[in-house]
Formats: structure tokens, C-alpha cells, sequence
């Protein structure tokens, strides 16, 4: 990694960490004014006077707080140590119960509480001494004041677990939904690139004036599959030249037997596509529509945008030769069609859901293809 690159993650991560810091300390703070506002009424003090009362308790509770969030959950509720945690938790009662017998033993001797619930509530904690705390006397009532005031810290942590646990599940959902396209890309570029150098080699083969001029389209066209479509959009405009420069190098490999009719129409201008998402409908029509025909045969495709919507109309000639006992045992559990439009469907599924239609017409001398995509 360069060292500018790794100095910016540093900095990033040390502004996160501050980041972090500074949101806890403001939790707290409020936290500290909410203690105050309910304390106040019932301890009957000053502002100030119950202000330093509650640093005590905002000290007390932030540190139960972190112990359990951060040592008793993670460490030994996930990981199932479950009378370690029992242990903890009674630890974090007595203590909580002592810190409170303490403060109610010495705090009236000190300050003047006129609040009478906050001597009726001392009075029942002290009534039997710490013989009392260690007895669990008292422990209902304790319990739930130390519950009452761990409830906001606790209702956060909550919910920003919950938040955490969406946006994981979001992210995960996202990044095996970019694999499977990238895997399902990756399966388009080498079945294109296999299936031109095996027409350069036959025209090789033969000779052909036609070879060089076929390896430089190649060249053009792949330079766009390995690079132009490694982005999750194109300018649809590039998308149709690179249609376009195919369906020369088609016409170039072909002859006069094959009708080879090609029209793009509307306005591309500002409109985005997902790339090579319509390539495979174009490549098996000539692939099933021109190469394993013998006799005149046809391609046509019109390309067009209106308003925003993508139209394409692919259509091809079809030819069904019996097949040989060798080929049907050749090609027995193999899927007619392959697997260019079963992926351009999964693609079309993941990238446009409800926002495009795929109707396919077939009959024994004819295959056509209707497609509309909504582009944003």
C-alpha cells in the first residue's frame, strides 16, 4: 500500500475513533441533564446541589454500563460462558447495592435533603444494615432503580445494534449480489472471446482477406468487454457502438447467403445501461441463427431509447438439423441455448427488477426476441 494512501486510512480511522469518543461523551451529557431533571423533584435540592449529587451516579452507571456492553455480553453471553456471566451479574448488583447503601448512609450527613421519598427509600435500604444487602432483602427494589437508570444507555445500545446488524445484513446482501454479477459477467466475456478466435482461426485456415480486418474489430471489442464493462454502468451510447462494431465484424466473417438487418433509432443522450446485458441475445442470434445454418438465412435487430426506455427487437432465422447418434450422446443433460440468455436473465432479475419485460416468440423457421428496459 502507498504510504499516502495508508496515511489517509490512518487519519480516517483516528477521526472514527475521536468520532466515537466525542458521540459517547455527548451521550452522556445528556444522560447527566436527564438525571438532574428527574432527581431534582424528588431530592427536593439546589440545581447545583443535585448536579453534583448525579456526577456520581452518571460515574457509577456508565461504568456498569460498559462492563456489561462491552466485557459480559460480547465475552460471555456469545460465547455461551453462562455461569461466568452469572457471577458478573451478581457482582454488578452488590456493587451497585453498596455504592448505593453508602451514599444513603452518608450523604444526608452532609447535605440537607428535604425530598421525604428519598428518605422513606433510604430508610427501608438501611433498615437492616449491609447483613440486608447481603441477604437480597432489598433486592427488588434495588434492581429496579439500577434498571430504571441503566434503561436509556441500555435502549441506545440496543438500538445501535440493531442498526449495525441492518447495515451488516445490507452490505452482505449487496456484496453477494456484485459476486454473482461479476460471476455471471465473467462468464460472458470468455464465451464471446472463445467464440470469435474459433471463426479467425477457420478464416485463418483458409486464407482469408478478411482475417486482419476481423483480428482489429476483435481488438476493439474486447478492449470494451475487459475494461469499458468493468463499471456497473455505461453510456448507453457507447453500449450501441459497441453493438454496432459486433454486427460489422459478423458481417465481415459472413456471406451473401446471410441478410443481415440492423437499424438504431431514438436518443441515447443521458441514459445509462448495465453492460454486455443485452450482448447475449445479439450473439446467439447469430450464433443459432446464421453459423448452424447451410441455407439463406437471417438476422435482424433494431435498438432504440424513447423516453427512457431501451427497446431492442432480436430476431434470427432458425435452423434444426437432425442430429447424429454421436452429437445427441454429446450433448445429452446439456441445456439447449447454453448459458448466455439463461445469465442475461438472471442479470436483467438482479439489475432491473420490475422494470423490464422479456417476451421470446418462437416457431420452427424463427426466433424473436422483445425486451424494454426502464433506464434511470
Amino acid at each position: 500500500m502507498k504510504p499516502n494512501v495508508w496515511r489517509k486510512l490512518q487519519n480516517t480511522r483516528e477521526y472514527l475513533k475521536y468520532l466515537r469518543i466525542a458521540l459517547h461523551v455527548l451521550f452522556w451529557l445528556i444522560i447527566f441533564f436527564f438525571f438532574i431533571y428527574v432527581k431534582k423533584p424528588l431530592m427536593g435540592l439546589s440545581l447545583g446541589m443535585t448536579a453534583l449529587v448525579e456526577v456520581k451516579d452518571v460515574i457509577i452507571i456508565s461504568s456498569i454500563f460498559y462492563f456489561l456492553s462491552y466485557y459480559v455480553v460480547p465475552k460471555l453471553l456469545f460465547k455461551r460462558k453462562y455461569l461466568h456471566m452469572a457471577l458478573c451479574l451478581v457482582l454488578v448488583y452488590y456493587f451497585y447495592a453498596f455504592v448505593a447503601f453508602v451514599e444513603y448512609s452518608l450523604l444526608p450527613r452532609f447535605v440537607d435533603i428535604p425530598g421525604k421519598g428519598y428518605h422513606m427509600y433510604a430508610q427501608r435500604l438501611l433498615n437492616e444494615g449491609v447483613v440486608g444487602i447481603l441477604r437480597l432483602k432489598d433486592a427488588p427494589e434495588i434492581l429496579l432503580d439500577l434498571s430504571y437508570l441503566l434503561s436509556p444507555a441500555l435502549i441506545m445500545k440496543l438500538a445501535v445494534t440493531v442498526l449495525n446488524l441492518s447495515t451488516q445484513a445490507f452490505k452482505l446482501e449487496r456484496d453477494n449480489l456484485n459476486l454473482e454479477l461479476a460471476f455471471l459477467k465473467s462468464q460472458i466475456n470468455p464465451h464471446f472471446l472463445f467464440n470469435t478466435l474459433n471463426n479467425i482461426y477457420s478464416l485463418t485456415l483458409d486464407k482469408s482477406d478478411n482475417a486482419p480486418a476481423i483480428v482489429l474489430k476483435l481488438a476493439d471489442l474486447m478492449r470494451y468487454t475487459l475494461y469499458d464493462s468493468n463499471a456497473p454502468s455505461v453510456p448507453l451510447e457507447k453500449e450501441l457502438l459497441f453493438f454496432a462494431n459486433y454486427v460489422e465484424l459478423e458481417k465481415i466473417r459472413h456471406t451473401k447467403r446471410v441478410t443481415i438487418d440492423v437499424e438504431f433509432y431514438g436518443n441515447s443522450d443521458g441514459l445509462s445501461i448495465a453492460p454486455l446485458i443485452i450482448f447475449p441475445f445479439i450473439e446467439n442470434a447469430f450464433k443459432h441463427g446464421i453459423n448452424k445454418s447451410i441455407k439463406r438465412s437471417w438476422v435482424s435487430i433494431r435498438l432504440g431509447a424513447e423516453n427512457g426506455v431501451l427497446k431492442a427487437e432480436v430476431g434470427n432465422s432458425r435452423f434444426s438439423p437432425t442430429p447424429t447418434e454421436r452429437e445427441k450422446e454429446k450433448n445429452k443433460g446439456k441445456k439447449v441455448g447454453g448459458i448466455g440468455i439463461a445469465n442475461a436473465r438472471k442479470r436483467l432479475d438482479l439489475l432491473y427488477p420490475h422494470a423490464y419485460t422479456l417476451n421470446v416468440v418462437e416457431d420452427v423457421s424463427s426466433f424473436l426476441i422483445n425486451l424494454t428496459i426502464t433506464l434511470k
